[in-house]
């Protein structure tokens, strides 16, 4: 029998016989040499791909930058990956279920071993309350999770919706966390935060957070507790945050920090609510040492009456109008002396402007001052 090759290697079909150039040859149709050309045919036949999957591939397949269009999904590992299979995800990423503790995941193409190097993503559920949290994948059998520098976890490093990406170290048989977590970030001692002897900030180690956050009381209160010696050089940073830790000014460079004015006041006295009566008068210590450079006194409503809400306050003046008025104040370096004329004080009545006369038992006057 003639040997059979019914294609070119490009692809090409090639026929053993020609009918025309037999019957110009003079020669007749025979059974063997028609079988020849239907078997060649058969042969041909055979090597093409079959589109219900009865054909097995023999060699790689060129596709000459054409592609496969309207492809399934991928469910088994052994599956072309689809592209957006792979853009989003679906292979490597998943919602972990189990603990904090013992995490869980199966993905919807499981994962058949544990390779060195294999990377998977997922988000907890639930904050770790171990230092040697675990994790199983698919069933394969739980592994050590460990932080990017080798140690081990602390507690709360995991909590719920925290993203992890992991790599196997298939040396070690364990998934190492590759992105940061919160016991990465360096933390501040104390002791780590001194002054020089011109006032300048030193910080020394490596525990930056904790020296803030001791700093940060003290900057945050009011009165002497607000007062932080950070020196006047050029690198001194004064940065004031609010209690988020977002700037709430712009920084000041500690260059800046010389020749600015003394404030006007330092101290501030603000008495209680006090009730009266008409003639009547109190001394109020102060505490300041020096005489107020400003005091102001004000009445308060504790009951509605002429418009005045509970909580309104009114300013007092002093005068002499048919009979002392309103409240006279004194002062000296101890004491804020307080003073209620005896006649009755007319007031304006609110939203109207007309007057209406105080009743005593409605209103408690406060004083303040400042120096």
């Amino acid at each position: 029998m003639e040997s059979i090759l019914p294609y070119n290697g490009s692809g090409t079909f090639l026929r053993v016989r020609n009918w025309v150039n037999d019957a110009a040859s003079n020669i007749r149709i025979r059974a063997d040499r028609h079988d020849t050309e239907d078997d060649n045919f058969a042969s041909g036949l055979t090597q093409c791909i079959t589109k219900d999957g009865q054909t097995t591939i023999t060699a790689n397949l060129p596709m000459a930058g054409f592609k496969h269009t309207g492809v399934g999904l991928a469910t088994q590992s052994s599956h072309y990956s689809r592209y957006d299979q792979v853009s989003e995800g679906k292979f490597n990423w998943k919602v972990a279920t189990g603990t904090g503790d013992a995490i869980e995941l199966n993905y919807d193409i499981p994962y058949t071993a544990y390779n060195d190097g294999m990377e998977i993503c997922l988000r907890v559920l639930a904050a770790n309350t171990i230092t040697t949290p675990t994790i199983d994948v698919d069933g394969l059998g739980t592994r050590t999770l460990v932080k990017s520098d080798l140690s081990a976890l602390e507690a709360g490093d995991l909590f719920a919706g925290k993203q992890l990406i992991l790599r196997y170290d298939l040396a070690n048989t364990r998934f190492v966390i590759v992105n940061a977590l919160a016991s990465d970030i360096p933390a501040l001692i104390a002791s780590d935060v001194s002054y020089d002897a011109t006032g300048n900030t030193v910080i020394t180690g490596t525990n930056v957070q904790d020296a803030l956050d001791d700093v940060e009381p003290v900057l945050a209160g009011l009165g002497t507790s607000a007062v932080e010696d950070v020196g006047t050089a050029i690198g001194d940073v004064v940065q004031l945050e609010d209690v988020g830790g977002n700037a709430a000014l712009p920084a000041v460079d500690g260059s800046q920090l010389t020749g600015l004015p003394a404030p006007i006041f330092s101290k501030q006295f603000i008495s209680s609510p006090t009730s009266f009566t008409l003639g009547s008068g109190n001394s109020f210590a102060h505490g300041f040492g020096s005489i107020p450079k400003l005091v102001f006194a004000y009445f308060v409503c504790k009951t509605a009456e002429h418009g005045y809400s509970i909580g309104d306050t009114l300013n007092s003046h002093w005068h002499n109008d048919a009979g002392i008025r309103g409240v006279s104040i004194s002062t000296d370096a101890t004491n804020i002396d307080v003073r209620i004329g005896a006649a009755a004080n007319i007031i304006p009545v609110k939203g109207t402007g007309g007057t209406a006369t105080l009743n005593v038992a409605n209103w408690d006057y406060v004083v303040s001052a400042w120096a």
